[in-house]
């Protein structure tokens, strides 16, 4: 939909790449390799450097970190790893070293959790807790729209963000109203795909059936058709 929720930068010598989810996706790693591959193949032409050259050419170390504030429970601290996901994770009977890996760290900022993190930085604990006051006055019954105005007001009045919220109340309304109607766009097409699976399956079922030779009236009563 347009939206940018992720943040990198090059500091002291290490590759930064700050993603923020407001739902859980355990495919995060898959995403940081093809982020830090281009980076990476930009980062050495920009340098004019060869790879073939015998001299070791130094990179910048890379740092993936995605800030979770999500309704799925989770821990404060989780490690997402890309080897994870690798299919065959044993190899001729022995244990499988992967040749490659990338690791996310995801952190939990969901009011409440990370409690040492909070304190370190006040712009985030002020965010949580803005965030809190949104999914709380939903729970109570409110649309979005007015949950979202509701807990502006009580962010403007407790100063969070040091009168952020206030300064640029249309553009944190429009920004969260967005961010709602894209994780309900995502649910809506998870399900049709859920959907859409059955029917597949169940076409290709009747297909096998009807080709082994078993009555159609069988099938039919099968399904209650």
């Amino acid at each position: 939909m347009g939206m940018r929720n992720d943040f990198s930068f090059i500091l002291d010598d290490t590759l930064n790449l700050y993603e923020h989810q407001s739902s859980f996706s355990p495919n995060m790693p898959l995403r940081g390799l093809f982020y830090f591959s281009k980076q990476y193949e930009k980062y050495i032409a920009n340098l004019k450097q060869v790879l073939y050259s015998s001299k070791l050419k130094m990179i910048p170390t890379p740092v993936y970190v995605v800030f979770y504030n999500g309704d799925t429970e989770l821990e404060d601290e989780k490690i997402l790893k890309l080897s994870d996901a690798y299919i065959n994770k044993e190899f001729a009977g022995k244990d499988y070293i992967p040749s490659l890996e990338v690791k996310a760290l995801l952190l939990n900022i969901n009011y409440g959790r990370n409690a040492e993190l909070m304190e370190q930085c006040k712009p985030l604990m002020d965010y949580s807790k803005f965030v809190s006051y949104v999914k709380m006055y939903k729970k109570e019954g409110l649309d979005t729209k007015s949950a979202v105005e509701k807990a502006l007001n009580r962010a403007i009045r407790e100063n969070l963000l040091d009168g952020y919220f206030e300064r640029h109340r249309a553009e944190v309304i429009d920004m969260i109203l967005s961010e709602y109607d894209e994780k309900a766009t995502m649910q809506m097409f998870k399900e049709e795909g859920y959907e859409e699976g059955c029917e597949t399956t169940q076409r290709k079922a009747i297909i096998g059936l009807l080709k082994s030779g078993v009555d159609v009236d069988i099938i039919a009563k099968s399904l209650d058709v």
